[in-house]
């Protein structure tokens, strides 16, 4: 023991006893060392603490940093003889055991930091099992197969199969199979319903659970004509509100033969102005009855349709057949005059399809198409008509024209024809049948007809090859017309040759024209004083250097035609000023650089009249005593016929101081008076 230390009962020698701590003798040392330098041998050691030391008097040295001994092995360890170490107790606790209490808290600390993690990792893998693994619907788990024939006939029952296959580890509810089908397609139980959506209840499929459900239609189609059949459901999961849907592929169908066949039987040639007749054949190609069959044709321009057999149920087009037996043959005769320009080619066409449900005059499928063409060639008699000089198929006159009607009956081919008549057929509301003007024709007033043939005109009786026969007549249109005023004219040629067989042959031309009677428009005016919308001041007679205030009063009819566009201009003189004062409602403006008044009057029914009143003030000069001056210009009128769309005008003469339909002028003279 050193010199100062002295011993006390907190710090006792190893060597002796004590209650608290063990007594360690050198093995027990040497046995701890090796014990201590062996744990974590395989750590690169770092510099360790040292614990503060006590001296005897209690009193604490600061610690000396040291440095771990490189870890040894046990037969390295030396034999270290016996001496008493001091064992220096921080808080009543040995240092070997703190050391071991701070790895366990560490030790405990990773544990439950682990053990948390762990628990949390599982929950979510739970979750993910539970919700979307065993216990959730994927539509790629549904499978939906249609199976069917690859062909069909047309008008036939087609019958295929749809598959539904839930591969889900639990079922889905409110299942509804929906099926769209191609435009025309039929129920097969339900003769002539029209289906294109059918919506079949399959409630709910359990989960692995397969159902086959068989279907069938009529389908109907042209020939090598492709159909599709679009299959998918709608679905609902437990515990959503929301639908979802699954599609199959599309099934797809050829129609390999038509229930309908058609054929055109007429002439490839005819010359213009000839009428002809088109028979379309309509045949069954089904094995069962054909129901609600709707043929419809598509005339070309220049076909004029005069008839059909059997009748049409709308139009001139539109044909319908309740039933076809099988191989049952149906005829249409249709009558019609063809014109055009030679070498022109007429095409006709005509569908035949099933009627739709909701409207019989319109197609819901086709089943067939035809065509057939008709070339235009140079007419065997050709008859050309030239109106007031024009050869244009509309022509339009005025009320007050006399219309001159010119026909030129020509031969075309290379033999005579015999025994010509030609024949205008009149009609219209502005006919005047009281004046119709003919020489060498007939005119029957009871059909409204004239009348040429051989017995009057002589050079009908026979018309060589090359000829023209003129003739001409004259007509006037009525003018007392209530609206829109047309005359409509047709004429036609008739005539024999001898074929080359040695047969008669009856020829005929026709052409129609149609003649409009344009709007004649009346425009008027007059000067007023008293009478009138305005309140005029100033003497009357006028007197020089004295102002007079006049009223001009305009009006317009319109005539047997509405009118558009319509507009009355008409300058001022010098001596007249303009006060801005129009009728409520008018539209009038001036222009005080061309001195120009305006009246816009737009639109005018026809048979009705527009007015407009108007004020000026007139100053009569010196140079003026003795006369009538003018104070407004000719009017001129402009609009436009909306039935002939052609311009029409009409004039009104100047307006003076002379007031002809003012009682307030008794003389009517208005001649200026000196002062």
């Amino acid at each position: 023991m050193h010199e100062n230390e002295q011993e006390s009962p907190t710090n006792k020698p190893i060597s002796g006893t004590s209650p608290q701590h063990p007594v360690f003798n050198t093995d027990e040392i040497n046995e701890l060392r090796k014990r201590l330098y062996n744990r974590g041998s395989d750590i690169v050691p770092t510099g360790r603490h040292s614990v503060p030391r006590q001296s005897a008097n209690g009193s604490t040295n600061p610690p000396t940093p040291t440095t771990l001994p490189t870890p040894l092995s046990v037969t390295d360890v030396p034999t270290v003889p016996l001496y008493k170490p001091q064992v220096v107790v921080t808080e009543g606790i040995p240092v070997p055991n703190m050391i071991q209490k701070s790895k366990r808290n560490k030790v405990r600390k990773i544990m439950g930091i682990g053990g948390l993690l762990f628990f949390i990792v599982s929950m979510v893998v739970a979750s993910i099992i539970l919700f979307w693994g065993g216990n959730t619907i994927s539509g790629e788990n549904i499978t939906i197969t249609v199976a069917g024939s690859i062909a069909v006939g047309g008008g036939e029952t087609y019958e295929y199969q749809v598959a539904i296959a839930n591969q889900n580890t639990i079922s889905i509810q409110s299942a509804t199979l929906i099926i769209e089908y191609p435009k025309g397609t039929q129920s097969a139980t339900e003769e002539g319903k029209e289906i294109s959506i059918e919506r079949m209840t399959l409630d709910s499929i359990d989960a692995g659970q397969v159902i086959n459900i068989p279907m069938k239609a009529r389908m109907y189609g042209e020939e090598n004509e492709e159909k599709e059949i679009k299959v998918w459901i709608e679905y609902r999961v437990a515990g959503s509100n929301a639908i979802f849907e699954k599609y199959a592929e599309p099934l797809k169908i050829k129609v390999i033969t038509s229930p309908i066949v058609m054929t055109f039987n007429t002439v490839s040639k005819s010359a213009s102005g000839q009428e002809v007749e088109i028979v379309l054949n309509v045949q069954s190609n089904s094995p069962t009855i054909l129901n609600n069959i709707l043929v419809k044709t598509y005339y070309p321009e220049g076909f004029d349709f005069t008839e059909s057999i059997p009748d049409t149920i709308s139009g001139e087009d539109t044909w319908k057949f309740d039933n076809f037996k099988p191989n049952e043959k149906k005829s249409i005769h249709i009558k019609g005059q063809i014109t055009g320009y030679d070498t022109d080619v007429r095409k006709f066409s005509a569908v035949a399809g099933v009627s739709n449900e909701g409207n019989i005059n319109t197609l819901a499928s086709q089943l067939a198409t035809a065509d057939t063409e008709i070339a235009i060639e140079s007419p065997f008699l050709d008859v050309r008509t030239i109106i007031n000089g024009s050869p244009t198929e509309t022509v339009v006159v005025n009320t007050t024209d006399t219309i001159n009607v010119q026909i030129e009956y020509k031969n075309t081919l290379n033999t005579t024809i015999s025994n010509g008549t030609v024949r205008v057929e009149l009609s219209g509301n502005a006919l005047n049948e009281f004046d119709i003007q003919t020489t060498a024709g007939y005119y029957d007033s009871a059909k409204n007809t004239i009348t040429w043939d051989s017995e009057e005109l002589t050079a009908l009786k026979e018309i060589l090859p090359g000829a023209t026969i003129p003739i001409s007549f004259n007509l006037a249109p009525s003018k007392d017309v209530g609206k829109t005023p047309e005359i409509k004219m047709t004429v036609s040629v008739t005539g024999q040759r001898t074929s080359e067989s040695q047969v008669s042959q009856n020829l005929e031309g026709r052409l129609s024209r149609i003649i409009k009677v344009e709007s004649s428009p009346i425009l008027s005016g007059v000067t007023n004083y008293t009478e009138g919308p305005f309140t005029n001041t100033g003497p009357v007679p006028p007197v020089v250097e004295k102002v007079t205030q006049y009223t001009y009063l305009l009006s317009v009819k319109a005539g047997t035609s509405d009118l558009t566009g319509a507009e009355v201009v008409a300058v001022l003189p010098q001596s007249v000023s303009w006060l801005d004062l129009v009728t409520d409602n008018d539209t009038v403006t001036y222009n005080a650089t061309t001195r120009t008044m305006k009246w816009s009057i737009g639109d005018i029914d026809a048979n009705t009249e527009a007015t407009v009143g108007v004020q000026v003030s007139f100053l009569p000069s010196v140079t003026q005593v003795g006369k009538v001056p003018t104070i407004l210009e000719t009017q001129r009128l402009k609009a436009t016929d909306r039935f002939t769309g052609t311009t029409v005008r009409a004039e009104s003469p100047a307006l003076t101081t002379s007031l002809s339909t003012d009682p307030n002028d008794m003389n009517n003279t208005g001649r200026v008076l000196a002062k």
